[in-house]
């Protein structure tokens, strides 16, 4: 976008060029008809249409300052497209007479004599054309100012050709008058042709293709993007809009997704001088995701379901009976409610076998809580053509613990102590506890040989947290570490 001190700057440079071109035009129609040469009259009538376009951009310019509003949503630069537009359509029709009107003087041998006024005229105008491709060369932030820039260059191109023919003339070639007024129409022509033309083209909505691919480079370079489905671009004027459609990983965050699209923002922005540019974000289809993203998907799309985890997805080598019930309770939270398995839907070789944890209210009835797991089994399955089987654990979603009460009680903690060393805990740190709503709340830090696997530890946690929370009643949650670790510390 564009700062106010520029804009000023526009608005004097057109200013200065308006003034500058509509004194010549004044000039040289009042010279071409007093010298009856077709040339000087020509190169005036394309001057007044100079200053006509001239007007029309400064007027337009300072209508597409305006802020968007209710009904330009887009901002108003679309009003400088439409008076390209038309004026290219205006000028290209007076080329169109002034060829007309030459060829008839060539044909009928009407070779005029010009005056001394002719050459002033053409003069000036040469002088006029090099003062406006000046001013103007200094203020080309615009596509305004950049448009009258490239008029006042075509206009020097213009005299020249015009003082030329006038020359010729004036040594007795009285037709070349007439042959340079065809020149310079043809001119005419040819740059608004190419005026009318892009004009109609920003107005369709078309775009430069390499545009838009390198704002699809830009996109696909940056970390994190699957791909680029879809953009689009559009001009408005001096702007550029565009709008790209990206696909990220099925389980990203929106934090991480919000940091990704602002960086294909500015990449996009950076390759292509974009002035604005929309992102939309889709997560990656179902065939791309992981199988495990997609089947948290469609557990949390169950309604009941407060939370997923501890999904864990197998395959079986050949055809299997039917499974047992569900596992044992989960870690960290109440005893689990198994849910049955379901009927086997196929028993071929590469089936899954899926389990996964699911929260839910936990002043839910049973029943009420089954038909949660029911449902839940029958959406994997439904939306997972290859699972054969699946187990739902089901588990109480903990309150938020909005407000905490410290818990001091030394009975309390000797007997975490003793529950930990016995479940190979190698030292037990600090022990919170904490009472919120008549739940006790237990935290622990411990740690223990750094030698074991994952698993293994995962067990002797898990050991821990079922064996507090059945003696004690409280919610468990541990923090472990290393033991080498803690002793350094």
């Amino acid at each position: 976008m564009l700062k106010p001190l520029q804009r000023m700057e526009q608005k004097r440079a057109l200013s200065l060029s308006l003034v500058a071109i509509a004194s010549v035009a004044v000039f040289e129609v009042i010279a071409g008809i007093a010298s009856d040469s077709m040339a000087v009259l020509s190169d005036g009538i394309h001057a007044s249409f100079d200053a006509l376009l001239t007007a029309i951009l400064l007027i337009m310019l300072i209508m597409s300052m305006k802020p968007r509003d209710m009904e330009h949503t887009y901002g108003h630069g679309r009003f400088e497209t439409i008076a390209g537009l038309i004026g290219g359509i205006v000028l290209f029709m007076v080329a169109i007479l002034i060829i007309m009107e030459s060829l008839e003087r060539v044909a009928y041998g009407e070779g005029i004599a010009p005056s001394i006024i002719g050459l002033y005229a053409l003069i000036l105008a040469l002088s006029v054309a090099v003062f406006r491709a000046v001013i103007l060369a200094y203020s080309t932030h615009g596509i305004s100012v950049r448009v009258g820039f490239y008029d006042a260059v075509a206009d020097m191109g213009s005299s020249v050709a015009a003082l030329l023919g006038f020359m010729l003339a004036s040594s007795g070639l009285y037709y070349a008058d007439g042959i340079a007024s065809i020149a310079l129409a043809g001119m005419i022509i040819f740059l608004t042709s190419r005026l009318v033309y892009s004009s109609a083209m920003e107005l369709t909505d078309a775009i430069d293709p390499s545009l838009v691919d390198s704002a699809r480079r830009a996109v696909l370079s940056i970390q994190g993007v699957k791909d680029c489905r879809d953009v689009r671009m559009r001009r408005v004027g001096r702007d550029i809009l565009a709008d790209v459609t990206v696909v990220l990983k099925g389980g990203i965050t929106f934090s991480r997704a919000h940091a990704i699209s602002t960086d294909v923002e500015n990449a996009v922005m950076s390759s292509t001088s974009a002035s604005r540019v929309m992102v939309h974000f889709e997560p990656e289809s179902e065939s791309e995701q992981p199988i495990e993203h997609l089947i948290a998907d469609i557990a949390s799309s169950v309604d009941g379901v407060k939370g997923v985890h501890n999904i864990m997805v197998s395959r079986e080598r050949a055809a299997a009976g039917a499974g047992e019930g569900a596992g044992e309770g989960g870690v960290g939270g109440g005893g689990g409610i198994g849910s049955g398995r379901v009927e086997q839907q196929g028993s071929g070789d590469g089936a899954m076998i899926v389990s996964l944890h699911v929260q839910v209210d936990r002043n839910l009835r049973l029943d009420e809580a089954h038909r949660v797991a029911d449902m839940v089994e029958h959406e994997v399955k439904r939306r997972i053509k290859d699972v054969k089987d699946v187990t739902v654990h089901m588990e109480p979603l903990m309150p938020e613990m909005l407000t905490l009460e410290g818990f001091k009680d030394r009975g309390l903690e000797s007997k975490i102590r003793s529950i930990a060393y016995e479940h190979g805990i190698r030292h037990l740190g600090r022990v919170d506890a904490y009472t919120c709503d008549g739940m006790l709340r237990i935290d622990i830090h411990c740690s223990i040989d750094a030698d074991l696997s994952i698993e293994e530890a995962h067990e002797i946690i898990s050991r821990l947290e079922r064996r507090i929370r059945d003696e004690l009643g409280a919610v468990v949650t541990v923090h472990v570490e290393p033991y080498e670790r803690a002793e350094s510390v």
